[in-house]
């Protein structure tokens, strides 16, 4: 699932540049060309989700934080405009990267429930039996 829109990324950066990013190959096309957008908006999500789901169990809740769906629509952005992308949108794309890598990291937080409360931590757990072979139960072979 996407964290962010058509809709949004409308709203975000304008209907007219909806329309040009997502028709690089049809300079006259009149229309966002919602395919197009999803698969960038999808594509976005999944780079999100590698870095959160070093933290976090995907999928997230219902209710997407806000800064995901920011981060979500920057990275969308610079996946359209990636052939020649300008300069405010490579350096938003990868400020959005370093927030990421920080928010892996656990030095951001998004404010859900992490992995750190109660879940895989990285470390290992030994579980042993009683001891089987001991001095009383081995006495007749020493």
């Amino acid at each position: 699932m996407a964290y962010a829109t058509v809709a949004q990324f409308v709203e975000a950066f304008t209907e007219e540049e909806a329309i040009a990013l997502s028709n690089l190959s049809d300079a006259s096309a009149q229309q966002v060309d919602a395919t197009v957008l999803n698969r960038a908006l999808n594509d976005a999500s999944a780079t999100i989700d590698s870095y959160l789901g070093q933290r976090y169990t995907l999928p997230l809740p219902e209710a997407i934080p806000n800064v995901l769906i920011r981060c979500c629509l920057n990275i969308t952005r610079y996946l359209l405009d990636s052939f020649n992308p300008r300069e405010d949108v490579r350096k938003r794309y990868e400020d959005e990267l370093r927030w990421l890598e920080k928010l892996a990291r656990g030095l951001l937080t998004l404010g859900l429930p992490s992995n750190d409360e109660g879940a895989a931590d990285n470390s290992s757990e030994f579980v042993t039996t009683l001891r089987i072979f001991s001095d009383s139960n081995l006495g007749g072979f020493l």
